[in-house]
């Protein structure tokens, strides 16, 4: 049976958009965005359409993975997105985290540049299996 959670889509990504997937994506940018009734910082991936509300803790993983405080440097930042249960109002939910990405043993991590697509040109997603 599909997941309920299918017919109320969203603009942003979630836990269950990943299912069990826990792709590595690359920042493209952190923009400033009106979520209810509160302005939050938002992540968007080279690539995807969905962008991650970002939390505190969000926040702090990709300044820690950024080597940096200033949203400005986070584009190019490569992330491994995994779903963990957390505590959220009592009770145990999943929730998008944000981890460095395995590295290949021996190969140094080299920054990945940022290129956004031109508007009549759509790269297809690295990653086939994931469903945003």
């Amino acid at each position: 049976m599909p997941n309920y959670k299918a017919a109320f889509p969203s603009k942003y990504l979630s836990s269950a958009d990943l299912e069990d997937a826990t792709p590595v994506v690359t920042i493209s940018k952190i923009v400033t965005e009106t979520v209810g009734d509160d302005s939050k910082l938002v992540a968007y991936f080279v690539g995807k359409d969905k962008g991650v509300v970002l939390n505190k803790t969000n926040a702090n993983s990709l300044a820690e993975l950024a080597k940096s405080d200033d949203t400005d440097d986070w584009p190019g930042t490569r992330v491994m997105l995994v779903v963990v249960k957390v505590e959220f109002q009592g009770k145990r939910v999943p929730a998008i985290r944000m981890e460095a990405p395995p590295r290949v043993k021996g190969k140094k991590a080299e920054p990945v540049p940022v290129v956004e697509p031109e508007p009549e040109y759509v790269e297809a997603p690295d990653e086939d299996s994931i469903p945003f």
